[in-house]
């Protein structure tokens, strides 16, 4: 799959999380999870919701 992360930053309007890939799946996420987390990006907050945060 390929993600253009200029739209995905454009579509949630937020600054993307940053993730430490080693952290991550030490507490349990996939490691395909962990490989989206990273490379594609997910918003630090999104409405009333924050994402998760390490």
């Amino acid at each position: 799959m390929d993600f253009d992360i200029e739209e995905i930053r454009d579509y949630y309007d937020s600054e993307l999380q940053a993730y430490d890939y080693i952290k991550i799946v030490s507490l349990g996420i996939s490691h395909n999870n962990a490989d989206f987390m990273i490379s594609i990006g997910v918003p630090a907050e999104f409405d009333d919701f924050v994402f998760f945060m390490c």
